[in-house]
């Protein structure tokens, strides 16, 4: 995702050294708003799931995991209630 606004403050790119906890690294990210940004966050993705099967399953598998937390908190709460 580009690095802009709410989107900066949720996902955390898994290559680079923010600050951010390892474990919370989350995606691949992007500054620039030109295509070359975006295709390198893409060739870094797509490199991490052709060499690093295993990394790239466990950034899965922890996504899918946030996903299901927040589905159980709407039901919980009701969306839009």
């Amino acid at each position: 995702v580009r690095a802009t606004g709410g989107l900066a403050d949720t996902v955390f790119d898994v290559d680079q050294a923010s600050g951010v906890d390892a474990a919370r690294r989350n995606g691949f990210s992007f500054g620039g708003s030109d295509e070359a940004s975006l295709f390198s966050a893409l060739d870094r993705a797509l490199a991490m799931y052709r060499e690093r099967r295993g990394e790239w399953e466990q950034l899965s598998l922890r996504n899918m995991q946030v996903g299901k937390v927040l589905v159980w908190r709407l039901r919980v709460w009701g969306a839009g209630d």
